[in-house]
């Protein structure tokens, strides 16, 4: 697996491209990222609330999905809603995408139409993976896997192993 670099200039150029609204949104991933190590540190040293801060990236977060259909990265097999409670997702091939495999995506350049092909025409089959039984869709053309459960959880460029590992890991 290659070592990833922090490249602050590419980083701040590429956000410099984008919306208010998509910028906005992928603050809100990263704090969604790191929350975990807040509440971590917010319970081993007694200091700050990480209730509030799940409740601010709450009101973040909701209208992200949103955001991307605005952008005009929606399109086939890719659908944005918003359900009654106020919470909006993103559905692609009638699954919703997960947060987590948004943040993949975006990190690894993969648009929601490449997403929705690998899943229309790439390669299906079952593998277990933490004794869970998911399916994978591999298209070989764009060397897209994704990988779903009840939602999109993973999305990836992988290597060349990585396709016959999970093949061999069918229940």
């Amino acid at each position: 697996m290659p070592t990833l670099e922090f490249d602050e200039r590419k980083l701040l150029s590429e956000l410099e491209q984008l919306t208010d609204r998509l910028r906005t949104a992928f603050a809100a991933a990263c704090a969604e990222r790191q929350f975990q190590c807040y509440v971590r540190y917010s319970e081993i040293s007694k200091n700050g609330d990480h209730h509030k801060l799940a409740r601010a990236l709450d009101c973040t977060t909701v209208g992200a999905p949103l955001a991307v259909a605005a952008a005009g990265l929606i399109g086939t097999g890719v659908a944005a809603e918003s359900a009654a409670s106020g919470e909006a997702s993103v559905i692609i091939q009638g699954v919703e995408l997960s947060i987590h495999a948004a943040e993949q995506a975006t990190i690894r350049s993969i648009s929601l139409d490449t997403i929705s092909a690998a899943m229309k025409s790439g390669q299906s089959f079952p593998y277990v993976q933490k004794g869970q039984t998911l399916t994978g869709y591999y298209n070989a053309l764009s060397n897209t896997f994704v990988g779903v459960g009840q939602r999109i959880t993973t999305v990836i460029n992988p290597t060349s192993n990585y396709v016959s590992n999970l093949l061999r890991r069918a229940p």
